[in-house]
């Protein structure tokens, strides 16, 4: 039972190379499945929840070993398909976090959709640093909005207390606004689950 109050029934198969996970309630369905190669893997999951549009994001890893340094790059898509069969591109981005030789890394996000806090953004590029000990350091980086074209310089004004960045968002050349915003870990706690592994 979630914190809504909504029990779910979750079912987990593995078949050796493909991991998948099936949770179903009144409230509709999610899924997961993730399939691993020595070259990469593939992790897709779909929500259909009444009344809503069906969402599917397909994530596509791959790894690269050079220059002293190793990079995981995940390649993402999501469509959200309507009940009348319309799909609509709402995410399509690179992500490539790169480690180095000292533990710290550089991760960048650039491609031609993204969704954050309920707001859309094309055009994006972003580029994170992190240290040794996995602090942010630093953060910038452009986009557009997609509603009104606007364009978007992303910031970096420290970070929160759970040592996620808090970014800074300058629209349209207006000052800088941090985003504040921060999730409360009220910590639920699930009652009555039942578990089935095959």
């Amino acid at each position: 039972t979630d914190h809504n109050g909504v029990k779910w029934t979750v079912v987990d198969n593995y078949d050796g190379s493909t991991w998948s996970s099936v949770e179903t309630s009144s409230a509709g369905e999610r899924s997961f499945t993730d399939t691993w190669t020595e070259n990469g893997g593939t992790s897709v999951f779909v929500e259909k929840l009444t009344g809503q549009d069906t969402y599917t994001e397909t994530r596509t890893f791959s790894s690269d070993y050079t220059d002293n340094s190793f990079k995981d790059i995940q390649t993402v898509v999501a469509i959200s398909k309507s009940a009348t069969g319309v799909e609509t591109l709402v995410a399509s981005y690179t992500e490539t976090m790169t480690f180095n030789a000292d533990y710290s890394s550089t991760r960048t996000v650039e491609g031609a959709l993204y969704g954050f806090n309920g707001e859309q953004f094309k055009d994006i590029s972003i580029t994170e640093t992190k240290d040794s000990s996995w602090q942010t350091t630093a953060l910038s980086g452009t986009a557009i909005k997609v509603d009104d074209n606007a364009a978007v310089v992303i910031g970096f004004d420290g970070v929160n207390s759970w040592g996620d960045p808090i970014l800074t968002f300058a629209i349209g050349g207006a000052a800088a606004v941090s985003d504040t915003s921060e999730i409360t870990n009220t910590n639920p706690i699930a009652n009555d689950d039942a578990y089935t592994i095959s």
